[in-house]
């Protein structure tokens, strides 16, 4: 999931908003499975807002706080990898 906010902001970007939520279900399954459990509230909430079709201004920090929870987690993974 590193590359989560790219392929989010790419569905968004072409106004699939099927796809950009599909994106965030799939971060917070993906994350629950790991226990990551702020990305988990992070994407689930991303996920809500864009099920409901809330405006950018809602989305927007939304996604950044969703990127900010999953950045320790992507670093941590990469980390056990090296």
């Amino acid at each position: 999931q590193h590359d989560f906010a790219a392929r989010f902001g790419a569905a968004r970007a072409c106004g699939d908003i099927v796809a950009a939520t599909r994106a965030a279900h799939d971060l917070k399954n993906g994350a629950g499975t790991i226990g990551a459990i702020n990305v988990q509230a992070a994407a689930a909430a991303l996920e809500n807002a864009c099920a409901h079709g809330a405006a950018d201004e809602v989305i927007d920090p939304l996604l950044q706080a969703a990127a900010r929870a999953l950045g320790p987690v992507v670093a941590g993974s990469q980390a056990l990898r090296e």
